[in-house]
């Protein structure tokens, strides 16, 4: 078989919702790209450029099979492509063949962890044809734990061009019409920061006594918001909708009247940039963010959205742009107008 040009090595790709899987998945088609990823579960004919194996079992080391079968590919092409510093870069050490590295930001974290991961992901490092980091910020978290000896690529988060909301009556038929709809969409952990709007709940209400915060998405913290906000006396204002299938995405962002990240800094997780910031400001919402990893980079300030500094300043925006319907609109639509011209694949 003839080498042909890049194959990518992913434990995270598409259907993973997550932003790293959806970073890879637009970034390996826009490349056109082969993919070598997980879960054999989603094999799919509709893939053909990509070829699904086991790439992680039960036993340590717990990466073994991603080492065997990158190795195994790998020899057909003529480069390879990396996510995540380790284990990946095990393979692109090892193949003897030119390698990007795609960092995402938790995989720089985890590599300062220990001096032995330290040492194995500076030969990575060292090594690598190109690297490639999701956001500014990422790059500079890369310099701040390994040093300003490594030079890097920013190439930001591509979205597909989402489907088209189907369902007009979203709101009337989750019993939301007349409703001002706050939106969250990611994992229930900490670092996501759903608990701070849930706290400003009972000051927005005084405010909008029609808003209501809808959270999607699910994870570990789910019980304990829900008990946060029946402590605020809260409860009937702010809806959990659980794991959101993708194919509904398009209407949960249509019916939000303001999209929120209010992310939390964390020393132990990363918010590399945020793609659904992006997601939401195609459907011409406005987009509030905190000042937090690569967020700011996702939203233009003061013209698709706003980047805010502390709780004080999130409740400003929140009820402005609640309030101030026509600003709210005319960010919705810069907003779209900036994901058309940079981030569409």
């Amino acid at each position: 078989m003839p080498e042909i040009d890049t194959l990518l090595i992913t434990i995270d790709y598409h259907p993973n919702v997550g932003g790293v899987a959806r970073y890879l998945t637009t970034f390996a088609k826009k490349n056109n790209w082969y993919v070598l990823a997980g879960d054999t579960r989603f094999k799919n004919e509709q893939e053909p450029n990509v070829f699904r194996k086991t790439l992680l079992w039960s036993l340590w080391p717990k990466w073994l099979p991603l080492l065997f079968w990158g190795l195994i590919y790998s020899r057909h092409y003529k480069k390879i492509a990396i996510s995540h510093i380790l284990p990946g870069g095990y393979v692109a050490l090892m193949a003897k063949k030119p390698y990007v590295l795609i960092l995402h930001g938790l995989d720089i974290i985890n590599a300062g962890k220990s001096g032995w991961k330290k040492y194995w992901a500076r030969k990575i490092l060292s090594g690598a044809s190109q690297i490639i980091v999701n956001s500014k910020a990422t790059g500079n978290l890369l310099l701040k734990i390994f040093g300003d000896v490594y030079k890097y690529e920013v190439r930001y988060p591509l979205i597909e061009k989402p489907l088209q909301a189907k369902d007009k009556n979203w709101k009337e038929k989750n019993g939301l019409a007349g409703k001002k709809i706050i939106l969250s969409l990611g994992r229930l952990v900490k670092r996501k920061g759903q608990e701070k709007i849930i706290r400003l709940m009972p000051k927005i209400l005084q405010e909008v006594p029609e808003a209501v915060f809808v959270i999607a998405g699910g994870g570990p913290e789910h019980m304990e918001l829900e008990n946060l906000s029946r402590t605020f006396g809260v409860s009937e204002q702010v809806m959990f909708l659980g794991k959101i299938k993708e194919s509904d995405l398009p209407d949960i962002y249509n019916m939000c009247d303001v999209f929120v990240a209010p992310s939390l800094p964390s020393k132990e997780d990363w918010e590399g940039f945020g793609m659904v910031c992006l997601e939401a400001a195609y459907f011409e919402k406005p987009v509030i963010v905190t000042n937090v990893g690569g967020l700011p980079e996702a939203v233009e300030n003061g013209k698709t959205g706003y980047v805010v500094k502390d709780d004080g300043e999130l409740f400003e925006k929140i009820i402005l742009l609640l309030k101030d319907n026509e600003l709210a609109i005319k960010m919705g639509k810069t907003g779209r107008v900036r994901v058309q011209e940079k981030f569409l694949i």
